[in-house]
């Protein structure tokens, strides 16, 4: 008689992991809140933001992680004996440690506690990070866990596509009303239809916040999927061809070509990269096949290539602009931006341009009589007698384009001092007490004052601004050895007060800088270089584990597909985390891929 077939069981513990896979991404919702920003200068009085795709991810991520927390406590109780190995972790627990030391003595503690503008990557949500990793690699029991989260995660991309697909041509699903009824409270319905303008843009950018973190996450997806429909040797008596996943390889092809268009109309040249390189190390791995399928890697290989041309010609060649542009910007060193720095002190105003200098004041001979300028040179030399009042211009070398002038400023009941250089006015004012100030467009008196920088020394326009970015963001690190400014705190620590360099290399001078994009120095800022250290360790033993195991591995097993396809979604990230910043959108998949492939790499080193 025909035994039945066994119903094999569904093992519970994966709904977390499951959850965070296929429906965290999608978790969008407006809230209003107050950043708690108004009290600094170089921030607006009004300080209420919206937030659709990062708040209520955190708090949903955060509640998953406190759950998963206490099942983890419960199995180590009763699988004291399973075999695994638990020493690297104690690298998480200093790092988790080192995030609540830098939490307990954060310039901002409620920052830290509730999580920062529009990022909202708190102390829990770093401690539901560590929770999250430990509980992927202990829960896991046999390769159905693993056929059940690759379902989970197809299903995924195959939503994100959806919605990819629908925003790059002009239809972001986040501008239907029906939609817009369900992620706005109903207080704010009578403004629906009014945020798609906010909410599309020109790139795709998923249910994500933006495209960087798209391209950050669809990256770590293609190399997964990729290695999971990779061809493999015919003589092999446990090959795909005999399991049912076999039948779908043509389905997931079809799923990574879509992610690749999606991930080409992020325009992220950083996903890009990332993403080529960790599939050029796959393809490393699976040596042994090319002899019997390099022409179909070849084929595949120039299909790819062929179809980002055309998609990049339809939208005149966006992407391969950037991409030029980028090796020109690194090409051409030579200084960019006419002002170099503005100083507001005592008793003057110091403008460096063009490499020269110029000191502006201005003062009354008689109370009754209006106030005139005064200039001088670098040597001290009194020059204004080259400025003519009528044209408000200064006769004397570099300087003939600035313009120089004062005005009643009725609302300040204060003379101030314009200066118009390069297309942009500053506005300054004298008082006894301060001396000079500049006045932002926010109303505000800030001093401007010289600003520490390192490195990128005429570069700093290179990534789009990171050169800018990270070159004030290094001079932090030398505060953050131990512990670090705490999680979310990096808007206010930023010296957000450098508005020559903003105007320079950002949109205004008012741009807010809200994170580094760069992983590593937000770690090393938020929680310390040391805690920085412990997480870089915790990932190379990782890794050098992982080349050890898959390099004398036939990867023919479902198993070892799916080890191999983390370690290069991790690889993915990791190579990201140098132009962008860890975030609620993208780290939680990346711990999840993380967890399963050291959980993954146990099964295997025990089994060989």
């Amino acid at each position: 008689m025909r035994q039945k077939k066994q119903k094999k069981e569904f093992n519970d513990l994966l709904i977390p992991i499951i959850i965070i896979l296929a429906v965290l991404p999608f978790v969008t919702r407006l809230i209003i809140y107050q950043s708690g920003l108004s009290q600094y200068t170089w921030f607006s009085d009004n300080d209420a933001i919206t937030d659709f795709f990062s708040y209520y991810k955190s708090y949903v991520f955060i509640l998953i992680s406190i759950l998963c927390t206490i099942v983890s406590a419960i199995y180590i109780l009763l699988h004291k004996k399973d075999g695994k190995e638990y020493k690297p972790f104690v690298l998480i627990g200093i790092y988790i440690l080192l995030a609540i030391l830098s939490t307990i003595f954060s310039v901002d503690r409620k920052l830290s506690i509730l999580g920062g503008i529009s990022h909202f990557e708190n102390v829990f949500v770093i401690i539901g990070y560590a929770a999250m990793l430990f509980y992927t690699y202990c829960i896991n029991k046999s390769e159905q866990d693993y056929r059940i989260i690759l379902k989970a995660i197809i299903t995924s991309s195959v939503l994100l596509c959806i919605i990819g697909f629908m925003q790059m041509f002009g239809k972001d699903p986040v501008s239907f009303p029906i939609i817009q009824k369900l992620i706005i409270p109903r207080q704010y319905w009578g403004k629906l239809g009014e945020i798609s303008f906010n909410l599309t843009s020109n790139a795709v950018s998923l249910t994500l916040f933006n495209s960087n973190y798209a391209s950050v996450y669809l990256a770590m997806l293609i190399p997964f999927l990729l290695s999971i429909v990779m061809p493999i040797n015919n003589d092999s008596k446990n090959t795909i061809k005999n399991n049912p996943l076999h039948r779908k390889q043509y389905i997931i092809l079809l799923i990574v070509m879509s992610l690749m268009i999606l991930l080409f109309k992020t325009y992220s040249r950083a996903g890009l990269v990332a993403m080529l390189t960790s599939v050029s190390v796959l393809l490393i791995f699976y040596h042994r096949q090319w002899k019997s399928y390099w022409k179909s890697i070849c084929i595949v290989s120039a299909s790819v290539a062929i179809l980002f041309v055309g998609i990049d010609a339809i939208y005149e060649f966006r992407y391969i602009h950037k991409i030029t542009g980028t090796f020109r910007s690194f090409t051409n060193t030579q200084n960019q931006n006419s002002l170099e720095e503005i100083i507001t002190e005592k008793d003057q105003i110091l403008i460096r341009y063009q490499g020269e200098e110029i000191i502006v004041s201005y003062e009354n001979e008689d109370d009754s009589e209006a106030p005139f300028l005064t200039f001088w040179d670098k040597e001290g030399k009194n020059i204004s007698e080259h400025y003519d009042s009528a044209n408000r211009t200064i006769q004397y070398t570099p300087f003939e384009k600035l313009q120089f002038y004062i005005e009643k400023e009725e609302t300040l009941h204060s003379n101030i001092l314009y200066c118009v250089i390069d297309g942009i006015t500053w506005r300054f004012m004298y008082s006894d007490l301060d001396g000079y100030v500049y006045i932002n467009d926010f109303g505000k008196a800030d001093k401007l004052t010289r600003v520490n920088r390192f490195g990128f020394r005429n570069t700093e326009h290179i990534g789009s601004g990171r050169g800018y970015i990270w070159s004030r963001s290094i001079p932090l690190l030398k505060e953050t050895i131990l512990l670090g400014k705490g999680p979310d705190t990096y808007p206010i620590v930023f010296p957000q007060s450098d508005y020559v360099g903003k105007a320079n290399n950002c949109k205004t001078p008012y741009t807010l800088i809200e994170k580094p994009h760069n992983m590593y120095l937000m770690t090393g800022i938020h929680t310390g270089i040391l805690s920085l250290i412990a997480v870089i360790t915790f990932y190379m033993l990782y890794l050098v584990q992982s080349i050890r195991i898959y390099r004398k591995c036939k990867l023919n097993t479902l198993t070892e597909r799916i080890g191999i396809g983390c370690l290069m979604s991790t690889l993915s990230f990791m190579i990201n985390g140098i132009f962008n910043d860890s975030s609620i959108q993208t780290t939680p998949l990346f711990i999840i891929f993380l967890g399963l492939g050291m959980d993954i790499n146990h099964k295997l080193r025990v089994n060989k």
